[in-house]
């Protein structure tokens, strides 16, 4: 019989899916050890005067501890309807930043450990004489709710991010902090881009490296450590599979070039970090991913919200405007004597460009309001344009035109559809307005 699972011939980096339980296991963990030994404390204290006489200790200590777990209940019931709402109108890849956020998971850690730890605590204290006075642990106990107050009215202002503005503007700040950092060079800086993009002739080919395990997404390219490693072994590498692919089983990942290169592939293939899921980490197009999945889901005929989808495309605009002045061009990878060393797959300018435009300009065909922020878009887009990506803006704006003369039958309502306007419908719909 075959195995149901097969481990991979070379060991490769899968990261695991970060875990909600990890920071709530250790305050879980505290709160038990705390509640076993703080009574022993009280009862051997040397402290004659003491706050709290037995029965209001004990009566204390048994009230938080039900409370809590009810209230643990309540909230987090309440938090996970809102994150399931929120990813089944917005897109299901969301959840991940609701349930990984670190006020989530310190809240239901300090929750919970509050409520063990009275538990626990209550346990312990009646395992002594009756005159046991559990000072320490009915003072840990009431720092601790006043702790989870403040932690939950955390939450409350967690859960304002819901809001699809908010979730538009997380998505957005993510997006750009992975394009300031992966494309950090403007266009203008560069010398010679003619030269810098044209095709550098490879020695000849000398082996393929396969993946061989279970499909998974492609997280990071350790692009320095591989081209430390092609410099050693005096070859060239180039990885055939870009971030946010999903590497199949048995699938050539790497191709080695070099007449007397001797690699290790144990190493090479070390160097691929690979997930459960798709990230934004060294990924910016899949910022751009998501904001078009909430786009585009506004625009189906079940939700009909094309006033999200324009609210998409602002914060598509802010993107693009940031990325259209940056080379993009990071698909070779030198050694520090101007060598090349790794080649890696990368998008392009087009690439971007398509995936913010294309779904949006064909699911929103049929609105007027989606239309015409996609005209503003791509004008706003082109005055600012380098010379050598206007082209393409051109491009999409011709075929938003196609898209709008099929849709609309009625002259007018053609005319009012081209009409750039950045609030979608807001300023004059007067189509020959040359002032925008």
């Amino acid at each position: 019989m075959r195995p149901l699972f097969r481990l991979p011939s070379i060991p490769v980096h899968i990261r695991p899916q970060s875990r909600i339980w990890g920071i709530p296991a250790i305050y879980i963990a505290i709160a038990l050890i705390m509640g076993v030994i703080l009574p022993y404390l009280d009862r051997y204290s040397t402290i004659q005067q003491r706050l709290f006489n037995p029965e209001t200790s004990l009566t204390l200590l048994s009230t938080i501890s039900g409370g809590m777990i009810t209230f643990t209940g309540i909230v987090f019931s309440m938090i996970f309807v809102m994150v399931q709402f929120s990813s089944n109108s917005y897109s299901p890849r969301l959840a991940p930043f609701y349930l990984h956020d670190n006020v989530i998971k310190h809240s239901l850690g300090m929750f919970t450990a509050t409520f063990l730890f009275t538990l626990t605590s209550v346990a312990s204290a009646s395992i002594f004489r009756d005159d046991a006075i559990p000072d320490i642990s009915v003072l840990i106990a009431v720092a601790a709710v006043i702790f989870s107050a403040v932690l939950f009215l955390a939450l409350i202002q967690r859960v304002s991010v819901l809001q699809i503005t908010s979730v538009l503007f997380m998505i957005s700040r993510f997006g750009r902090k992975e394009i300031l950092e992966n494309y950090p060079v403007l266009l203008c800086d560069i010398e010679n881009p003619a030269a810098a993009a044209e095709r550098i002739e490879l020695p000849p080919l000398q082996k393929e490296i396969s993946y061989n395990g279970i499909s998974a997404a492609m997280l990071e390219v350790d692009i320095k450590h591989l081209v430390n490693l092609a410099r050693r072994s005096d070859s060239v590498i180039e990885v055939l599979y870009a971030t946010g692919d999903v590497v199949p089983e048995g699938a050539v990942v790497m191709k080695v070039y070099g007449s007397k290169a001797r690699i290790s592939e144990w190493q090479a293939l070390r160097t691929l970090k690979l997930g459960e899921q798709r990230t934004i980490d060294q990924d910016p197009k899949y910022a751009f991913r998501l904001i078009v999945d909430i786009a585009i889901k506004a625009l189906s005929p079940a939700i009909n919200d094309p006033t999200t989808a324009v609210m998409s495309l602002d914060r598509l605009e802010d993107l693009l405007r940031l990325l259209v002045t940056r080379d993009m061009m990071k698909r070779n990878h030198f050694d520090s004597k101007g060598q090349l060393r790794v080649i890696c797959q990368t998008p392009d300018w087009e690439d971007f460009l398509a995936l913010s435009v294309d779904e949006i300009r064909f699911y929103g065909a049929q609105s007027i309001q989606v239309s015409r922020r996609l005209m503003a878009l791509l004008t706003d887009l082109e005055m600012i344009a380098p010379d050598s990506r206007k082209p393409a803006i051109r491009d999409h704006i011709q075929r938003v035109d196609v898209s709008i003369n099929r849709a609309f039958s009625n002259k007018i309502d053609r005319a009012e559809a081209s009409h750039p306007d950045r609030q979608g419908i807001g300023l004059s719909r007067t189509a020959d307005d040359d002032d925008f």
